[in-house]
């Protein structure tokens, strides 16, 4: 749910859950507190997911998306960074039914090899990773 369209933008409800911001409590989480002193157009973004591997200097980010929500602007320029910086960045898109869309990011931040799987499927893929980079698959 983007915060673009909505006046002050504001956040109007959980990306994941659609739970009204005013009808959550969401602590530190809800970054106004820190987007009311940055420049207009410009805020915190949360970062769904972190993997890392401390000894091998690899991270996994995960970007979590409700079916049918876009990669803002922002959220792809910063996940070109990340990219650029070395870290792996995927999009996973719940489409319902224990299924989910997952795309890699580029270096332009675009998402691509968008793929369809399940759940599970998509956890074993964070376990490859997890092992490709021990040197154990």
């Amino acid at each position: 749910m983007s915060r673009k369209n909505e006046p002050d933008g504001e956040l109007r409800g959980c990306p994941t859950c659609g739970t009204k911001v005013a009808e959550a409590d969401l602590g530190l989480r809800d970054y106004r507190w820190v987007n009311e002193v940055l420049p207009e157009h410009i805020g915190l973004m949360d970062i769904d997911g972190c993997l890392s591997q401390y000894n091998t200097g690899r991270v996994l980010m995960l970007e979590l998306k409700p079916r049918g929500a876009r990669v803002s602007t922002g959220a792809r320029l910063t996940f070109a960074l990340f990219v650029l910086a070395g870290m792996d960045v995927w999009v996973v898109w719940d489409i319902g039914k224990n299924r989910v869309k997952v795309g890699i990011c580029n270096e332009e931040g675009r998402v691509v090899n968008i793929r369809e799987m399940t759940r599970d499927r998509c956890a074993k893929k964070v376990l490859k990773w997890w092992n490709d980079g021990l040197g154990t698959s």
